[in-house]
């Protein structure tokens, strides 16, 4: 099967074992032979069949006097399959932060507060490191797109974007790496603004550099300050 195959079997097998309500082991089996084997899966068929386990779990326990001790939390069939799915899905990372996300929140409900904000800390870790990447890939396009505009001499819409970069904190980024990349475009977008408001005296005087680039961008804004000023 391929993944959108595996998808439509997932949700259906998730429908008869909810209806028979049944353990949903099979389905855990099937995906975790599936993954061992490299075989491409949609991260929602992931966490249909951990879905299915919690609700599964959570009907089993309902109404039955039982009570949540932390203990079991770490026994229950939601929080094996989790375990035995994250080493397997390590380079995943927005898969990784939602299966964290509900482990965390399985410890929360059995009352582990102490485990649950590790797991907690451990999924915004990999949100960061994600947030982060998009982040630097949209700035380095919003970037490029700004000088394009400004070749088509569509100096109002290049101007909003390299505003809207200028105003990304790069310098807060603790990965070196990335925050010379992130310099780098501040400093490309920087001189568009100037290119934009060239000509325009006020405009120009009204432009600010973060201090760390001021040994690059003063002296191209110093300059065009003083073109204006003549014509």
């Amino acid at each position: 099967m391929n993944a959108a195959e595996f998808d439509i079997w997932i949700r259906s097998e998730r429908t008869n074992a909810q209806q028979s309500n049944r353990s949903p082991e099979s389905l855990s089996v099937a995906l975790l032979e599936r993954l061992h084997t490299d075989l491409n899966t949609w991260d929602n068929s992931v966490t249909a069949v951990v879905y299915t386990w919690r609700q599964f779990e959570a009907k089993q326990v309902q109404g039955s006097g039982v009570e949540k001790d932390p203990a079991l939390a770490t026994g229950s069939g939601t929080m094996q399959l989790i375990n035995a799915l994250l080493p397997l899905v390590q380079d995943r990372s927005l898969l990784q932060a939602r299966l964290q996300s509900i482990k965390a929140n399985l410890l929360l409900e059995y009352g582990a507060l102490e485990e649950a904000e590790k797991i907690f800390f451990a999924a915004i870790n990999h949100l960061t490191g994600l947030q982060l990447e998009v982040d630097v890939n949209r700035i380095y396009n919003m970037t490029i797109r700004g000088q394009v505009l400004l070749r088509l001499g569509q100096k109002q819409e290049a101007e909003r974007i390299f505003l809207d970069v200028l105003s990304y904190p790069w310098y807060l980024v603790r990965e070196t790496d990335v925050q010379v990349s992130l310099r780098e475009y501040y400093i490309s977008s920087a001189i568009g603004l100037i290119e934009c408001r060239r000509g325009d005296l006020p405009a120009l005087k009204n432009i600010f550099f973060v201090p760390a680039t001021e040994y690059e961008l003063k002296p191209i804004l110093e300059e065009a300050i003083r073109e204006a000023t003549v014509n």
